[in-house]
């Protein structure tokens, strides 16, 4: 074997070397049971992760309240948080970055909604001044989107009362009588109106500025900063993903309901979320000030460190 040979076929052994330990990169993904997630499902069903050299786990999480934990023991490399509790982990220093966006708030979307119950005398945007709403938690994307689209409507919410319930339970609670009101996005919008008893009145979302990030994919900055190539790959998987899921709908949705363990048809017939890859600084900026006039933050937070390129 001439030097010339060797040269290519030790290049070769090299480069297969370096295929496979990257085809090998593992990923777990926290997901939490919104149709928002839907291009994290996608690209783990149709197999753009592993064309971007990534072997996905699926993990599915109750809330962010889960999620945050899990990145930062290490337990799950990605995780799926909304924009709010993405915000209260920047506030709480506890090193998380934004590597993909996922939806996006947009008025023609009807996939959230504010409910009471049909017995329960509100009709209008008036009728809930004082009243109780219910949420996932006191930082829930749910509780400043619904307090600032409360105050955008001329409702102060200085007695507003706040009551916490876990998130797959507030359209039961709701008849229940614990709380006044609450908004839930798809599915479990869908889910609390067939049960019976609740009525939507509203749709807090919709009345908000266009374009705002509602869930983003979040890992920690060192896992970032030790693994570059797989967080580009990532973030490449991602795109793909979400160009395939706005082209194929109605497929993306039967890829939703499986993940989620729903109805297949029921998920048909709910508005597909407006999703998208990316999530800007100056957008993530709304929701910062909208929840320093809520008085939830202790610090100055800037996102425009925390979103990676």
């Amino acid at each position: 074997m001439n030097n010339f040979t060797k040269a290519v076929f030790s290049s070769a052994i090299a480069l297969m070397t370096a295929t496979q330990a990257y085809a090998e990169t593992k990923i777990a993904i926290g997901f939490t049971s919104l149709a928002d997630n839907a291009a994290n499902l996608v690209a783990i069903e149709k197999g753009f992760f592993e064309k971007h050299g990534i072997e996905p786990t699926a993990i599915s999480l109750r809330s962010g309240s889960v999620v945050v934990p899990g990145i930062v023991s290490g337990e799950i490399q990605v995780g799926t948080l909304t924009a709010p509790t993405f915000i209260q982990t920047l506030d709480g220093g506890l090193g998380l970055a934004i590597i993909t966006g996922l939806s996006e708030t947009n008025a023609a979307n009807k996939n959230s909604g504010l409910i009471v119950r049909d017995d329960s005398g509100i009709d209008s945007v008036a009728d809930l001044a004082g009243k109780s709403l219910g949420v996932g938690s006191v930082g829930s994307i749910i509780t400043v989107a619904t307090r600032e689209w409360l105050r955008l409507e001329g409702i102060d919410t200085a007695n507003t009362k706040l009551i916490e319930t876990p998130m797959g339970q507030l359209g039961d609670t709701l008849r229940t009588g614990n709380f006044d009101f609450t908004t839930l996005p798809e599915p479990l919008l869908s889910r609390a109106i067939s049960g019976g008893g609740v009525k939507q009145i509203a749709n807090p979302f919709a009345s908000l500025p266009e374009g705002k990030p509602v869930m983003v994919n979040v890992v920690s900055k060192a896992w970032a900063e030790e693994n570059p190539e797989a967080a580009k790959s990532f973030q490449m998987a991602i795109q793909e993903a979400t160009v395939w899921a706005l082209d194929n709908q109605e497929e993306a949705q039967e890829i939703i309901a499986q993940y989620l363990g729903l109805d297949p048809e029921k998920v048909k017939q709910t508005q597909f979320p407006t999703i998208t890859d990316t999530a800007s600084a100056e957008d993530m900026r709304w929701w910062v000030s909208a929840m320093e006039d809520q008085k939830m933050l202790r610090s100055e937070v800037d996102p425009a460190q925390e979103i990676l390129q």
